[in-house]
């Protein structure tokens, strides 16, 4: 008879890679059990009701809506909901559970956010860092913590957006499984225009640091992921629609900047958020983080953007500009199928140099 003893090191070692396992995963009940306890300050929002009641309406008519009809000034005016899926969701929640519904499914997504971004964040930093970085993320964003539709696509979008970041620090094309998860947003919130609009940029960075011989292979992946990635933003009962629809939402112009949770940052006044930043831009100093050079340019745009928002001007990247481009596309199409000259109606102006 043997008797198998396990080395001490060994066994140690793996304990600790299991308790690292599952960090992310507490991380993530606490933060549901945490703001679950207080889920009052998810329902301060009186749009809550409203997203609820258009979620009952698609319940009752077994449809979608193509027109308003909830709103005095613009009854029967064309309309169509790009949070349809989080709608029907809170409606379902709230016809079961009452008011504890919303609270619930809201505190459900901040969990699964939480858990999502500390596994991102565990190849590159400790638990004990990872927990600071997200609890500060929190903080940060807990004014926007309601009982809405952008509530339930936050999982989906830290998912998507990561999966991304992945795919260019290691060089390499996104997965393919990140597909559905951008459909998904597609259907809960407007949001998922950001994913679609980012593809561009991160793909620029995993170009930018892999081999020479592997950059064609590479583009061609992420060229083929982006017109997949369009397509699962169709994949909606409004269909191309969805599109269109985003895209006349961006090109409401200085109208964006009436809308609360639509302005930027305004330094002018100091909050958690500014010293927070500051912060953070002060320990990446004295840590000598470097970034490279499409990451670069994608932070000074989306600076750019939330000053464009600020002093009510245009961005570069407008809704304009990305319906036109979404006319173009049709119209090449539509010749194509019928061998005609097409005249394309919309137009745009050339953005300003940066």
């Amino acid at each position: 008879m043997s008797i198998s003893v396990a080395h001490p090191i060994a066994n140690g070692t793996n304990i600790r890679s299991l308790v690292r396992a599952l960090v992310p995963l507490l991380a993530g009940v606490g933060a549901y059990l945490i703001f679950l306890s207080i889920g009052e300050i998810l329902l301060r929002d009186s749009d809550t009701l409203w997203q609820i009641r258009i979620g009952q309406w698609i319940v009752e008519n077994g449809a979608m809506p193509y027109t308003d009809v909830h709103s005095f000034t613009r009854l029967g005016e064309p309309w169509m909901s790009s949070s349809w899926l989080s709608q029907v969701l809170y409606a379902l929640s709230y016809n079961s559970l009452g008011w504890a519904g919303p609270v619930i499914l809201t505190s459900l997504a901040i969990g699964a956010t939480v858990a999502i971004f500390m596994y991102l964040l565990d190849e590159h930093v400790d638990p004990a860092r990872s927990i600071f970085l997200v609890t500060l993320a929190v903080l940060i964003s807990a004014t926007h913590f309601l009982a809405r539709p952008h509530m339930l696509a936050f999982p989906f979008m830290v998912a998507f957006l990561g999966g991304l970041m992945v795919a260019a620090d290691r060089r390499s094309g996104p997965s393919w499984l990140l597909l559905p998860v951008l459909a998904l947003w597609a259907n809960l919130h407007g949001g998922f225009v950001l994913g679609l609009a980012l593809i561009g940029p991160i793909g620029l960075e995993a170009l930018w640091t892999a081999e020479a011989r592997d950059r064609v292979a590479l583009a061609v992946r992420w060229a083929l992921f982006g017109i997949a990635a369009l397509a699962a933003c169709c994949a909606t009962p409004y269909g191309w629609d969805t599109l269109l629809g985003a895209a006349k939402i961006l090109s409401l112009g200085k109208l964006l900047i009436l809308i609360w949770e639509w302005m930027p940052t305004n330094f002018g006044t100091w909050t958690f958020f500014e010293y927070s930043l500051l912060g953070l831009i002060g320990l990446a100093f004295h840590r000598g983080l470097t970034l490279s050079v499409p990451r670069i340019i994608l932070v000074l745009g989306l600076t750019d953007m939330a000053r464009a928002l600020r002093e009510g001007n245009a961005h570069r990247a407008n809704g304009a500009l990305a319906f036109h481009v979404l006319d173009l596309m049709q119209s090449f199409e539509e010749a194509s199928r019928t061998g005609q000259h097409i005249d394309i109606p919309s137009r745009c102006e050339r953005p300003a140099p940066l």
